[in-house]
């Protein structure tokens, strides 16, 4: 080709050449937004860790030790 291209050909140069520029800005933001999204599941499962933790320590741990409160407050009622 030749360095004095046409208007219509110089017009479709310009236009791939913000298609590519809007197209690589848009990448970015992807970035971002991925990066976000992937936070906000971070976020999500240690928040429901924190809730369910202590509920299954508590349903395992809790049922002898109230058992054992239990029996001594029957002996205490008892006597």
């Amino acid at each position: 080709m030749s360095e004095e291209m046409p208007k219509n050909d110089q017009e479709i140069k310009e236009l791939l050449e913000k298609n590519l520029a809007l197209s690589l800005e848009i990448a970015e933001s992807l970035k971002h937004v991925r990066s976000f999204i992937k936070w906000q599941n971070i976020w999500a499962t240690a928040r429901l860790l924190i809730v369910l933790v202590p509920l299954i320590i508590g349903f395992l741990y809790l049922p002898p030790l109230i058992k054992e409160y239990l029996s001594n407050y029957q002996q205490i009622l008892n006597q």
